[in-house]
């Protein structure tokens, strides 16, 4: 239990997931996914948020995303991903994040695309 809370309080202050790799560095426009820090936005509303969403994911809905995404993750060059319930807000996202000055963006789509690209459940 001391773990999981000590675990949620440092993805609390990082803002990311704990995704963790051996893959070596990707070159330009290649797959974040793999990332050893990786950020998971999950940009659907709160309802959905609710009924289930991936461990670890930050919930930050793309109403709020240009205001709030600084705080959640102030490096932008930290690899992010960002799903939604079928893709539409997430690409939004996408290019909010790419606006912002984020450097690794991608989009996932849909919740159960972003699981199996992200290899949860």
């Amino acid at each position: 239990m001391h773990r999981f809370l000590l675990t949620l309080v440092l993805l609390t202050l990082a803002g990311c997931s704990p995704t963790t790799s051996n893959a070596p560095p990707q070159p330009a426009g290649a797959s974040v996914v793999r990332s050893e820090k990786l950020c998971v936005i999950d940009v659907r509303s709160d309802e959905e948020w609710a009924e289930g969403h991936i461990p670890n994911a930050i919930h930050l809905s793309v109403d709020v995303l240009r205001d709030r995404m600084a705080g959640a993750v102030p490096d932008q060059q930290t690899p992010v991903v960002v799903y939604c319930a079928g893709g539409v807000r997430s690409a939004r996202a996408a290019r909010i994040l790419t606006e912002l000055g984020y450097q690794h963006v991608e989009n996932l789509g849909g919740l159960d695309e972003a699981r199996q690209k992200l290899g949860v459940k």
